[in-house]
């Protein structure tokens, strides 16, 4: 505790020091605080009924019989063609 320190020499040397009252730091006015980030929330959205179009097609095309997909298809793909349909319409 900084406000009770009293400094005495053993050999009785120099003067003792009386407890200095509480003195508060300077904060550190160079460094900028960060400000806190909080999480945004998902803006609300409407269907749009030709995307949902546009997808049931592409998933068609993207997909086996059995759920699996065709060569050379993955989700990224079949995603790009269901916008390529929705533009179209």
């Amino acid at each position: 505790m900084a406000d009770t320190h009293i400094h005495i020499h053993l050999n009785g040397e120099g003067e003792a020091v009386t407890p200095v009252k509480a003195v508060k730091k300077a904060s550190r006015a160079s460094r900028p605080t960060k400000a806190r980030k909080t999480k945004t929330k998902a803006p609300a959205r409407r269907k749009d009924p030709k995307m949902a179009k546009a997808m049931k097609q592409a998933h068609a095309k993207a997909k086996k019989k059995d759920g699996s997909w065709k060569k050379g298809w993955n989700q990224a793909k079949m995603m790009s063609h269901a916008h390529k349909l929705k533009r179209k319409m």
